[in-house]
């Protein structure tokens, strides 16, 4: 925790002032490339979620999801607590749980066509059921795109090819969790303290 894991997402995106090496999409420095063309490549999940005074199905568009794509956007996130999608939400969604939010939030993220998906561990806020149906739909997207997530949990980076640890003095460790679970003394002690979630035989 505020270690700048959400500064280091967005200075992969050309949001932020890298003082070191580079940033390559597709091979090319990221300095070089359009802004607009870095939005349309990647879909970004915000770990404090943005939400407007508005329809569920024009806070989709505004995250970039294409009108076919609602319906399924809808259903990859659980949205199944709001009555009509296409009324507005009051107070900009401020009635609603962080976990509700959330579920809209990530609507948005995965239902948008892009080749990098970054989920700045906007899944904290969401129930276990939903959390897991995320998941697996971040699994399928893998299989097409890039998918750079932060995550606190075991269970969740268990499924990544490549962890990095860090703190507040960059890079600690990295590798699969079979190599993390050798090496990393703090990945082990958090892994002990989520053992509760993590099966054996995962």
């Amino acid at each position: 925790t505020g270690c700048g894991k959400t500064c280091l997402l967005q200075t992969l995106i050309g949001n932020g002032k890298k003082e070191s090496g580079e940033i390559l999409l597709d091979s090319h420095p990221i300095e070089k490339i359009k802004q607009t063309s870095i939005r349309r490549a990647v879909s970004y999940g915000f770990s404090d979620p943005v939400l407007f005074t508005s329809s569920v199905y024009e806070n989709l568009a505004m995250y970039g999801v294409e009108e076919d794509n609602m319906d399924i956007a809808l259903k990859m996130a659980c949205i199944d607590f709001i009555d009509d999608v296409n009324s507005d939400l009051e107070n900009a969604g401020g009635r609603l749980s962080g976990g509700q939010r959330a579920r809209i939030a990530l609507a948005g993220v995965l239902g948008k066509d892009a080749e990098i998906y970054i989920i700045d561990d906007c899944l904290r806020s969401l129930d276990k059921k939903t959390e897991e149906t995320a998941i697996n739909n971040l699994r399928v997207l893998a299989k097409k795109a890039t998918v750079i997530l932060v995550s606190q949990r075991i269970k969740t980076l268990m499924l990544a090819d490549k962890t990095i640890v860090i703190d507040e003095d960059g890079v600690v460790s990295q590798g699969n969790h079979e190599e993390l679970m050798k090496c990393s003394e703090f990945y082990r002690e958090l892994a002990t303290l989520q053992k509760g979630e993590v099966s054996e035989d995962e």
